[in-house]
């Protein structure tokens, strides 16, 4: 089988609170889920399965974070752990659970703490690992969205899990190639000039998981289709990407 692997550089991962209900609460799709989550018995019934299979205990509640919400009514509870959230609205963790779900019709994403730093780095050192983000900005994203890149090249290059030249080829030529993008990924006459110009002594990501909007620091230029995007780290406001397809002259 002809199998890679995308990762990002982090112990917590991210998506829709609601997948932290148990899988028969999903079957239907999200109108039932949500017409479950209005029934009282129902309830009843994903507490104790919860319950029953350790969920939460095998994190903790404090270790899941709301990242993003649609609602304004519920925009404060965006960076606030569930712990927290129940704590505010003086309701048990399940019950703000259900509710944020249900008042944010299945539009609230988290962040959730549940994987190992040696994962992390056996995966990344793996042939087959490509690097990616992942990420969707909204609220409080993940950090991941601002921080990816820049981590694997500051935090773990000079921390020898990859070399400089691999932890590149894993951010360039071998996704151009793995998703078909044929004039992409290289330096290379006759490719899109899209370059990365950075120090490889003070790269850095700076986003946390409290706030994870900042730009990363080392990243000196940035060309996008031959035109400068980013010049000594600012952003000049030119957008020259463009939406690329698999196996397509994107030029």
């Amino acid at each position: 089988m002809d199998v890679t692997v995308d990762q990002y550089p982090y112990v917590a991962g991210s998506t829709f609170l609601s997948s932290l209900l148990p899988v028969w609460m999903h079957e239907g799709g999200v109108e039932a889920m949500l017409a479950r989550l209005d029934r009282e018995e129902d309830r009843r019934k994903v507490v104790e399965d919860l319950t029953n299979r350790g969920r939460g205990s095998e994190w903790g509640w404090e270790n899941v974070l709301v990242t993003s919400v649609a609602t304004e009514a519920n925009k404060p509870l965006e960076g606030m752990t569930l712990e927290d959230i129940a704590k505010a609205l003086g309701k048990t963790v399940f019950e703000a659970l259900f509710d944020v779900i249900l008042e944010e019709d299945n539009a609230a994403t988290m962040v959730s703490f549940s994987m190992s730093e040696d994962d992390v780095k056996t995966v990344m050192g793996s042939p087959l690992q490509m690097v990616c983000t992942d990420g969707v900005v909204l609220g409080k994203p993940h950090p991941r969205v601002y921080g990816s890149f820049p981590r694997v090249l500051g935090r773990y290059v000079r921390e020898g899990i990859l070399g400089l030249e691999e932890a590149v080829r894993k951010m360039t030529s071998l996704p151009a190639q793995r998703f078909g993008l044929h004039d992409r990924g290289l330096l290379r006459p006759g490719m899109c000039a899209d370059i990365t110009i950075f120090n490889p002594d003070t790269i850095t990501d700076t986003a946390t998981y409290e706030d994870p909007v900042q730009y990363p620091k080392g990243v000196e230029y940035v060309i996008v289709n031959g035109k400068i995007t980013v010049e000594s780290g600012e952003h000049t406001g030119i957008r020259a990407g463009r939406v690329l397809r698999h196996g397509a002259h994107n030029g």
